[in-house]
């Protein structure tokens, strides 16, 4: 499940981070060579075949998160490090980059953004 800030979306502070992490998952499903076909189905179907459940990820949700419209929830992180066939950690080290590279765009003591 992910989950869509309340606020919206397309306006929202965590916008940035958001992009990044779908920015992320997109690549490494992408670089993935054997998914026939490389679409977002082939690849939820694939992922179907490595043990997730069938109804594990839709392409509606997976096209939101790769379009930085949903933040994925720890659960679903965890299911498409499955399916992209990446250990865990490694792909929760690549998300909390997407957090820290955010922290040093955010302006510190009133000074502005450059």
């Amino acid at each position: 499940m992910t989950v869509r800030n309340r606020n919206n979306a397309r306006n929202s502070i965590d916008r940035p981070v958001m992009v990044r992490i779908g920015e992320i998952i997109k690549q490494l499903r992408k670089s993935l060579t054997d998914v026939n076909p490389p679409t977002r189905e082939g690849f939820i179907d694939a992922g179907s075949d490595l043990g997730l459940p069938a109804d594990w990820i839709t392409e509606k949700s997976l096209a939101n998160i790769e379009n930085g419209l949903n933040m994925p929830s720890l659960r679903t992180l965890y299911n498409l490090s499955i399916a992209l066939q990446t250990d865990t950690t490694d792909l929760f080290v690549k998300i909390s980059r997407a957090f820290l590279n955010d922290d040093k765009r955010k302006p510190t003591n009133g000074q502005t953004k450059q």
